[in-house]
């Protein structure tokens, strides 16, 4: 924008003016004054014409200006608008992402005493698993004990099995006795009843 050289310009002119008028006052001929006149009625026709081009161009730089401002205006209200949309569209997400947290509260509240009862049972189970350890312990001592009771017992069933063979012997050998015992009871009672018969005797 020239705004600026042309009011240097009027400034200017206006100076020339007053010199004018101080060079009129010196005149001393109508001649001279009426040159002066002329001049001064040519400096102010120039003067007006440089004024209306000024406000011409005045008008239209102001006319730009408020065009450009405007755009600028419809620019950065549509800036703001995005600006306001990202706000509430990060106003939405932060609300989503407290609940988010509020729920991570509940659920890590819920861990930690599912931890701590998870550390309970630990423990528990740590006590028991001493006790069945020790209550294993204490088997292998009777199992120790059970192996050579049993082995003991093997060693008498052996015996027994050995005793068993021979009292099936000597059962056999009193069996085979016996029917030798019956075979000659029947041969002397045979004996006896032909003897009975020959001595005439009575049966018993």
């Amino acid at each position: 924008m020239d705004t600026l050289a042309t009011k240097d310009d009027v400034a200017g002119l206006r100076q020339e003016v007053t010199e004018l008028r101080f060079d009129v006052a010196k005149c001393a001929t109508k001649e001279e004054l009426a040159e002066v006149k002329q001049d001064v009625a040519d400096l102010r026709a120039e003067v007006k014409q440089d004024v209306a081009d000024l406000r011409a161009e005045v008008k239209q730089d102001v006319a730009e200006l408020r065009a450009e401002v405007k755009q600028d205006v419809a620019e950065l209200r549509a800036e703001v608008a995005e600006v306001k949309e990202d706000v509430a569209e990060l106003k939405v997400g932060l609300a989503e992402v407290k609940e988010d947290v509020a729920e991570l509260k509940v659920e890590m509240a819920g861990v930690k005493q599912d931890v701590a009862d998870l550390k309970e049972d630990v423990a528990e189970l740590k006590v028991g698993l001493a006790e069945v350890k020790e209550d294993v312990a204490e088997l292998k001592v009777e199992m120790a004990g059970v192996k050579v009771e049993m082995a003991g017992v093997k060693e008498d069933v052996a015996e027994l099995k050995v005793e068993v063979v021979g009292i099936k012997q000597d059962m056999r050998a009193m069996a085979y006795d016996i029917g030798e015992l019956k075979e000659n009871y029947r041969t002397m009672d045979g004996k006896l009843d032909r003897m009975i018969l020959f001595l005439g005797m009575p049966k018993s």
